[in-house]
């Protein structure tokens, strides 16, 4: 009779333990528990074999960011900045902000995708000329519509005032800090920003503040963390981001910054 390549307590463990992990994850654990030098093949045929499974198919494992378009910050962009822009707009601001070269048909497809709307209805083109340009309006037609037209000065009447506070599509709150920038998105800020930057100085360009808790409505400066674009890449990409447990994401904050380190090494030594 063939020897059975596992021990009944390497067997036994692997049972315990293969729900959700993949033939990979159960190979590595299974050495690092028993000293073992199993390979993939043989776990991923012992599995097989012995009816050992994950409750997942194959590709759930498949580490899928690696194929996306665009990557968690520019995904935040997308939906902080969608509402009120066109998609062209928006295209022309994430290629600024990030240097990249995004087209207005990947941004809508994103959009459509992800059921991101602009809230715009029937806004005109660039491009698109009115029917009544060039036209003068009659004396007649400017006594009825006098009553109605702005004076200099005057507000729409939805207008909200400096100091409104809200609270966004991308949970996040938001504070109205002026009235008379342009675009009008850039007289309003994140809360949470403001009181980093009030505390500490102006967050440096290429870095976030993220919430050690994982509470967005949790707006308390000891919650608060400031991590480069990059190390928080790494930190959703490698579930390093424990909600509710502030002290491990700030160790996962942490082995972010070391293998955004090792990664910047290995570059330049392949460079």
């Amino acid at each position: 009779m063939a020897r059975k390549l596992l021990t009944k307590e390497q067997d036994e463990y692997l049972r315990m333990m293969a729900s959700d992990k993949s033939v990979q994850e159960c190979t590595d654990i299974l050495n690092s528990r028993f000293g073992t030098s199993f390979t993939y093949d043989q776990i991923k045929r012992y599995k097989k074999n012995h009816n050992i499974r994950s409750g997942k198919r194959p590709w759930e494992f498949a580490d899928h960011s690696r194929h996306k378009k665009f990557n968690a910050d520019q995904e935040e962009f997308i939906k902080a900045n969608a509402k009120g822009m066109g998609n062209a707009e928006l295209t022309d601001m994430l290629n600024k902000e990030f240097g990249t070269s995004f087209t207005a048909k990947q941004i809508k497809t994103y959009k459509a995708n992800h059921g991101i709307s602009s809230g715009l209805t029937g806004r005109f083109k660039k491009g698109d000329v009115p029917a009544n340009k060039g036209k003068k309006m009659s004396k007649e037609t400017y006594e009825k519509a006098k009553a109605t037209m702005f004076k200099k000065g005057d507000m729409p009447h939805n207008t909200r005032p400096v100091g409104t506070v809200e609270k966004r599509a991308d949970t996040y709150w938001w504070k109205k800090i002026s009235e008379d920038k342009v675009p009008a998105r850039r007289n309003w800020k994140q809360i949470h920003r403001i009181m980093w930057e009030e505390a500490n100085g102006p967050v440096p360009e290429g870095h976030v503040i993220i919430f050690k808790d994982g509470n967005t409505d949790h707006l308390d400066l000891d919650n608060l963390m400031m991590v480069t674009m990059q190390e928080r890449l790494l930190m959703a990409r490698h579930g390093l981001f424990v909600k509710d447990y502030p002290e491990l994401t700030e160790s996962g904050a942490i082995l972010a910054k070391l293998m955004n380190i090792i990664n910047q090494k290995k570059h330049v030594k392949k460079s």
